[in-house]
């Protein structure tokens, strides 16, 4: 917060990785940090000495050399930056607090965050022995930065605090050539430092044209000199400057220090970090230790690169097909070897994970608790459904959600801030909410899908409400883990109803590929908030796909002396676009599962199949586009007003709409659909009634309709079928009703 802002002005503002108290990280953080302390603690406490070979040629061999590398290893926004800095200001507090005069106060009337990690051993006896000495940042280092420079350059300043600190040889005398005062240090960084010059020039060869061949060939023998050198000055250095620092320290550190260097971003600047993860491995002293944060599988990624691109650049110029070329340096090579290299680097446990939140902590994770956010925000207006209210209902849209710190706290503030525009029309907050979803969705996906942008999924300028343009991106969906959650009781013959619950929707690429879960999931949220908004919409390609009818609900009817079962399906409209089977997938679930309360299987009554097929078709309705002003009850409305709603609807949609309500929503009535007598004949009747002089046309359809749903099933007699079917039923009025002729129509029907 910025002093004297007010509390609206802070809440807009971006909160940036920061030192965070240890009781306020999340749990992941903590397991990263608790691991993090352990490994820098076991390093303090090591005995290990550097191998001093006499005489010098002889080549330095070290009886123990274990890696002194650590990674915070996650994704971007992760928490790795804020777990990074709440260690490092663990470590760093004992000489702040000897510096401020106040080893265990508080500084400008604040006491300190309270950094100090639970179950990790040895803490105090390390207190003043791990010594943070710089925090670098690889993202904006430029590219002609000499990172060696940069990286040994920390270790510089711990020369300087020795020689401000007064333990310096005695001053020589002033006409003396080196007349600054040095510590013993000193001289050994500038050995190092001359070192790291001559290995770092590149400009050597640039030279040579402007030199003769004598002073060349003088300059080039140093340099190579001084790079066979750079080892053995960093360890002479780092053991002056140990046993330097000890004796500033006194006994009250416990031991020799553990210079740590923490590195942020160590994989964000890849044209650096293979550059890096070298230096690494060659800066090794066992009272040295790098801290980095990073993405293990960009590492992995960027060195297999950076060794295809070193594998086939002896292969330019020549005339090779692709094929040979990958058998000489193939990408798996590549990748193997990367991995190998990575491995030596910074050992798998040596890398401190903060892993994904998965998706059923993301709604009320941590302390950003989306969900308390979410339930301010309501799909349009009061007392609509509020957002947190869809991720109950449908847990699959938890994985829409962001999967790390940073997005959670970025879309609790941007939803916080939405709620805040009090003039804005009443769906415009929960439209901005879901967009800025779909967005994050996006980029955590990466996909690169023709027809897949940010725009796909927007708030309209004008009434606030979503909108949906997938274009020919998306080409259906996919059902898994079907879960049969009701059927009506066992009957020795006829048809048994099945209703099912899909557990989850997987979006379907026009080539067949799956969309990515997060993708899928965005997109369902935005059907199901669009659905329930008055100007929400779909401008969607219809999917060429077809069997979603059976996902839903179907019958299976048996005739008698046969074992094998024919399948109709509950009628919902083929070729729809995928926010419409979404839409009604989520909105089917949700009336299944609060009539069974949550318990599967269970038996319908012959009541309980009545409502689900009103609600069944009032379903289809409510999702057509222009009738948003209608709402879903808690019971469904009675089939007299359905049936006033479908034929209102073939006669005002779309070719899709009409088609489905013309002929196909009546069939329900059909024996085989399993409903009981007096359900479908009821419906039978209002259809009728509502249908009006248009009836004659709606039983035509409703006829050929019936007989090429019973050829779907592969039944080579159609007739014959329907005609057992409506003489095993004479108690549903189907036969009398629609497959009678006019002056049958007249004669008294039973209902």
């Amino acid at each position: 917060m910025i002093e004297g802002g007010g509390a609206s002005t802070a809440g807009v503002l971006r909160r940036e990785a920061a030192i965070v108290p240890w009781n306020e990280l999340t749990e992941e953080q903590k397991q990263a940090g608790r691991q993090t302390h352990r490994l820098l603690v076991a390093m303090a406490e090591s005995d290990e000495k550097v191998d001093e070979p006499r005489p010098a040629f002889l080549p330095r061999l070290d009886r123990a050399r274990r890696s002194r590398v650590l990674l915070i290893d996650g994704g971007r926004g992760s928490g790795k930056t804020a777990l990074l800095v709440t260690v490092l200001e663990h470590w760093r507090r004992p000489f702040t607090d000897d510096r401020d005069g106040c080893r265990d106060g508080c500084r400008d009337g604040r006491p300190p965050p309270d950094t100090r990690p639970d179950g990790v051993d040895g803490l105090d006896d390390c207190r003043r022995r791990i010594v943070p000495i710089g925090l670098l940042d690889l993202h904006p280092l430029a590219r002609s930065t000499n990172l060696l420079m940069h990286v040994v350059g920390r270790f510089g300043r711990v020369v300087e605090a020795l020689e401000d600190r007064g333990d310096k040889e005695a001053e020589p005398p002033a006409w003396h050539l080196a007349s600054e005062a040095t510590v013993k240090s000193r001289k050994r960084w500038k050995a190092l430092i001359r070192a790291v010059a001559a290995a770092w020039d590149d400009g050597a060869d640039d030279r040579r044209a402007r030199m003769d061949l004598e002073a060349y060939t003088v300059e080039l023998e140093e340099a190579e000199r001084q790079r066979l050198d750079l080892v053995t000055a960093f360890t002479d250095f780092i053991e002056t400057l140990v046993a330097e620092f000890a004796k500033r320290q006194g006994p009250a550190a416990k031991g020799p220090p553990l210079f740590l260097l923490a590195v942020d971003d160590a994989d964000m600047n890849p044209s650096r970090s293979v550059e890096l993860l070298d230096m690494l491995r060659m800066l090794w002293h066992p009272r040295v230790a790098f801290l980095l944060t990073g993405d293990s599988e960009l590492f992995e990624q960027t060195l297999s690169e950076h060794f295809l691109g070193e594998m086939r650049k002896p292969l330019r110029g020549q005339v090779m097909l692709e094929r040979e070329i990958a058998v000489i340096a193939g990408k798996r090579r590549a990748t193997a070897l990367a991995s190998d290299v990575y491995e030596k680097v910074i050992p798998a446990g040596h890398r401190c994970a903060v892993p994904r939140i998965p998706p059923a902590l993301r709604l009320s994770y941590a302390s950003v608790d989306l969900a308390g956010v979410f339930h301010e925000v309501h799909a349009e207006e009061k007392p609509g459904p509020t957002l947190d209210s869809y991720f109950s209902t449908v847990p699959q849209l938890l994985d829409a959600l962001p999967d790390r710190l940073r997005g959670q706290i970025d879309l609790a503030d941007v939803s916080r801030l939405v709620l805040s525009a009090r003039d804005a029309p009443p769906a415009r907050a929960a439209s901005r909410v879901v967009e800025g979803i779909w967005r994050h969705a996006l980029s955590m996906s990466s996909a690169q899908i023709e027809g897949i942008y940010d725009h796909t999924v927007h708030a309209d300028t004008a009434t606030g409400a979503l909108r949906m343009s997938l274009g020919q991106s998306v080409a259906g969906i996919w059902a898994s883990d079907l879960r049969a959650v009701a059927r009506t009781p066992e009957r020795q013959v006829g048809p048994q109803v099945v209703l099912s619950v899909i557990d989850r929707l997987e979006g379907v690429m026009g080539n067949g590929d799956y969309l990515p879960r997060e993708l899928t999931a965005a997109l369902m949220l935005a059907a199901d908030v669009a659905a329930d908004q008055t100007h929400g919409s779909w401008n969607t390609r219809d999917t060429s796909q077809q069997g979603y009818e059976g996902l839903f609900a179907k019958s299976l009817y048996q005739a008698v002396g046969v074992t094998t079962s024919l399948r109709f399906a509950w009628p919902v409209p083929q070729g729809f676009s995928v926010p419409f089977y979404a839409a009604f997938s989520s909105r089917w679930t949700r009336k299944l599962l609060s009539m069974s309360k949550r318990k599967a299987p269970w038996e319908a009554t012959d009541e309980q199949l009545d409502e689900l097929a009103r609600h069944f078709l009032h379903l289809v309705v409510y999702l057509w586009g222009e009738s948003r002003a209608l709402r879903i009850e808690a019971r469904a409305p009675d089939w007299a007003k359905i049936a006033r709603l479908v034929v209102d609807l073939s006669a005002q949609g779309t070719v899709a709409w009409r088609s489905w309500a013309f002929t196909r929503a009546g069939l329900l009535a059909a024996p085989e659909y399993g409903l009981p007598a007096s359900s479908a004949n009821a419906w039978l009747h209002e259809l009728r009634e509502a249908a009006g002089p248009r009836w004659a046309t709606f039983k035509e359809v409703l006829i050929d309709e019936r007989r090429r749903r019973v050829e779907a099933t592969g039944e080579l007699r159609v007739d014959r079928t329907c005609r057992d079917i409506d003489d095993t039923f004479d108690e549903h009025a189907w036969r009398s009703v629609v497959e009678a002729d006019d002056a049958a129509l007249e004669r008294p029907r039973r209902l």
